[in-house]
């Protein structure tokens, strides 16, 4: 079969335009030119591809596969051969490529043009057959060097191609078509003589296809056929089905010049939609099919049986009916956020009887074999489990040796009436048992825990019907005092003295009298006031109550801190003059692209250094400078440090590597008024830029905030600058954060990544983690990466950076300076 020829200037455009992969390259191989669809099969730019040798982008599949260009040099027309392309991002693509030589006037070879089509799957879209029509009817002008091109393209592909002229004389009857019909090579047949050569049936696979119904005589005809379904027996040959799209062809004038069709096998298709039938009537799952609206359009017994519900109260409804109305956007979601499978939540169906049922709801979208798109919805009966997690996390807010609440609770009880919109404000009251480690040193943690008991009960027993007592860790222990609906003001300080005298009678334990003895600060709390500077002037408070003894009054603290560590005088001298004594140092933990092990990044960690050289823990002199005011200081020293070092290292590497410098924020430097200046300023002085900073604030240091501290949040993002919750999962409020905080990157903890690679109810509880992460669209980090199984799992479970011993501890500034100089 040949094509006539088209002008030079069309086959450019055809070159350009054309959805086949197409390129130039010189006699060496360099490429010269290349399309936009061949662009996309490599997955670059075309400016990346230009100058490039054609074996740097594809690789042979067989031994034979080189010689293709010496064989098209030679004047031999080479069968298409397969080459495997891939991607940056790893990504393997299989093409068919032919190659053709275009000779100077003198007989050289000038260049050489390929053509490579995908052939992967070998699935072409109804999009790609539209276009695939309109190029075979333009084809019929192209020059012979396109066309056999064009005729290799086609004898490649798995859909059936046919074409006629005007007058229903076969011009195209390709090597798919000829397979599906079990024809010769040229069957030179005429339209009315298809039924006659072999057996053509309708979709019933019994009633005969007259003449006048073959899809190209239809498409000649009618000016098109579309979604037609036929069966086709060729002989000694199973019967296949063969989905038929087509259209005629017509000239600038409108009138028909021909007609094309394309013919995809679809038996497969039609196979599992009925083995799917049978799996969706006979399944124990409940399961329903909807139209995308959620009409539903099929139920099976399994789903009738959840709900109690008869298939004619079912069918033909939207399924929103049988969905709590709390829960129904849940539903709207599904349907109508992106595509794909396995999208699971959580939702409250109702019975017939008007009982809830919690179940899990998975959608996924699917096309019938007539085209038509469906949801497939199934539901898992999770009631039970449901309960008993609603009951967990009601526990979970109860300390189990006092039965008072615990942080939690005060959180929920604080952010009630500190809440701008309706509440009236609260004081919160911080009560120090002054002696407990003394007690629980010399008689016993059981002695311990009596005096906790005593001391509870002795709180409840003491302050108003209206007052909450909880138990915040340890020996601490926070009253709050809300304002009554009058707005009258509790007399905390009267309160104080009170609870004071209440907790200095000594608890009687085993014939022991056991002297323990209270601090007690307070503060007082309006709406709109951030619920962590509350508690935290309410700690400050005390200490100062504390410092001073207790024969003075309680003092009122406005400034925010964090419990120091007691009695440490020698550590607060070394955080009071760590900066102007070069006590300092920063660590680094690299970031790393998982798939690479490319460095990305570090995370710049402070180290505090004594007299004697000797390293300090951080979950020592942090809190001591967060209870000193230090903390400023020290936030200071390390931001200036961390850019200006990071700085170094992003001039040191190629320009178009990534590189990121994290830093750590103490809560307590939201509230320093000057963090942005100072952030923007270190910014200034480094030369960074923003987008290369990640500020990471631990998840389990975080409370709800209010307007303050989401301003600076938000000032922080203007910047430029990036802002990571750091050891997600680990608190109680994780999800909430993701709400509540602008945070647009996400560091989860070791202790699920680590549990990755397990099995059971832990395995899965981390992949859920990981979900939850992917699913919420912010960057993810996994923490703790120490085995290549670990890596392997966190890649599979969707995320892309990793930090942990695997590639290294945290080292030094001069130790990573020699890591990223690492090829």
């Amino acid at each position: 079969m040949t094509l006539d020829l088209v002008s030079d200037g069309d086959f450019r455009a055809l070159f350009e335009l054309s959805p086949v992969g197409q390129v130039e390259t010189g006699p060496d191989g360099r490429l010269l030119r290349v399309n936009a669809a061949f662009a996309r099969l490599v997955g670059r730019p075309p400016a990346d591809l230009i100058g490039r040798l054609m074996r740097d982008v594809t690789e042979p599949v067989g031994p034979d596969e080189p010689r293709i260009a010496e064989r098209a040099a030679a004047g031999e027309l080479a069968p298409a051969a397969e080459r495997l392309i891939v991607r940056p991002d790893g990504e393997q693509v299989q093409v068919s490529m032919i190659c053709t030589v275009v000779r100077g006037p003198d007989g050289a070879v000038e260049r050489l043009v390929a053509a490579l089509v995908d052939v992967t799957e070998r699935n072409t879209t109804r999009a790609e057959l539209e276009r695939l029509v309109l190029a075979l009817g333009e084809a019929r002008e192209q020059a012979d060097r396109r066309a056999a091109l064009l005729n290799a393209v086609l004898e490649t592909i798995d859909v059936g191609v046919v074409a006629c002229d005007a007058d229903g004389h076969l011009e195209l009857f390709n090597r798919a078509t000829r397979e599906f019909h079990g024809l010769p090579e040229d069957p030179g047949l005429e339209p009315a003589e298809w039924s006659q050569h072999y057996a053509l049936y309708d979709e019933d696979g019994v009633t005969p296809l007259e003449p006048q119904q073959v899809p190209l005589y239809r498409a000649l005809v009618d000016g098109q056929v579309g979604d037609a379904h036929i069966t086709v027996t060729p002989a000694d040959r199973p019967s296949r089905t063969l989905r038929c799209d087509g259209r005629a062809l017509t000239d600038a004038h409108g009138r028909v010049t021909g007609a094309v069709v394309a013919m995809k096998d679809v038996t497969e298709l039609r196979e599992s939609e009925q083995r799917f039938r049978a799996a969706f009537q006979d399944g124990p799952t409940p399961m329903a099919r909807l139209d995308p609206d959620g009409t539903v359009r099929d139920a099976n017994p399994a789903l009738r049986r959840l709900l109690s519900v008869p298939t004619s109260r079912l069918v033909g409804q939207p399924l929103h009916r049988r969905v709590h109305e709390d829960d129904r956007s849940l539903l709207a979601g599904t349907l109508t956020g992106p595509a794909g499978a396995g999208r699971l939540v959580e939702l409250r169906m109702v019975r017939h009887d008007g009982t809830p049922v919690w179940c899990e709801l998975a959608t996924t979208r699917g096309t019938a074999v007539g085209g038509a798109p469906y949801v497939l919805a199934q539901l898992l009966d999770v009631d039970q489990r449901k309960q008993n997690e609603m009951a967990f996390e009601q526990a979970a807010r109860r300390d189990p040796l006092t039965g008072l609440g615990n942080r939690e609770a005060l959180d929920r009880e604080l952010a009630l009436h500190l809440d701008p919109a309706g509440g009236r404000g609260a004081a919160a009251l911080f009560v120090d048992l002054d002696r407990f480690k003394a007690i629980n040193d010399t008689f016993g943690h059981k002695a311990g825990d009596a005096v906790l008991v005593a001391t509870a009960a002795r709180l409840r027993s003491s302050v108003r019907p209206q007052d909450t007592v909880i138990r915040v860790g340890g020996d601490e222990f926070v009253v709050v005092c809300p304002r009554t609906p009058g707005g009258q003001e509790p007399d905390v300080a009267a309160l104080a003295r009170r609870l004071e005298q209440v907790l200095a009678v000594p608890v009687e334990h085993e014939g022991h009298q056991l002297v323990v003895g209270a601090s007690i600060g307070h503060a007082d709390g309006r709406p709109g006031d951030d619920t962590t500077a509350l508690v935290t002037r309410a700690d400050r408070s005390m200490y100062e109550r504390k410092d001073a003894g207790r024969s003075a009054p309680p003092v009122r603290q406005a400034a925010p801190s964090r419990t120091p560590d007691r009695g440490d005088a020698v550590l607060r001298g070394l955080v009071s003059d760590a900066v102007e004594r070069g006590r300092l140092q920063l660590h680094f933990q690299p970031v790393v692209d998982l798939a690479s092990t490319t460095i990305v990044g570090a995370e710049a960690l402070l180290r505090l250094r004594d007299d004697a050289g000797r390293t300090i823990s951080p979950d020592r002199f942090i809190p001591v400078a967060e209870a000193t005011g230090m903390i400023t200081a020290l936030g200071r020293w390390v931001l200036d440090q961390a850019l200006q070092q990071a700085a170094a290292w992003k001039a040191d590497l190629p320009a178009d590597r990534d590189f990121g410098i994290g830093v750590n924020l103490s809560p307590l430097q939201l509230h320093d008024p000057d963090l942005l200046g100072c952030l923007a300023a270190a910014l200034d002085a480094s030369g960074l830029e923003p987008s290369a900073v990640v500020l990471e604030l631990t998840e389990s240091q975080l409370v709800p905030s209010t307007g303050p501290v989401h301003e600076v949040l938000t000032g922080v993002l203007d910047l430029g600058v990036h802002l990571a919750l750091d050891d997600f999962g680990t608190g109680y409020g994780g999800i909430s954060y993701l709400t509540d905080f602008p945070f647009d990157l996400i560091k989860v903890d070791r202790r699920f990544t680590s549990r990755l690679t397990g099995e059971g109810p832990s395995a899965r509880l981390a992949r859920g983690v990981f979900a939850l992460a992917r699913e919420t669209g912010i960057v993810t980090i996994a923490e703790g990466v120490e085995t290549v199984e670990q890596q392997r799992a966190v890649l599979a479970a969707g995320c892309r950076l990793g930090q942990g011993y695997l590639w290294h501890r945290p080292v030094d500034a001069e130790v990573m300076t020699a890591l990223l100089a690492k090829p």
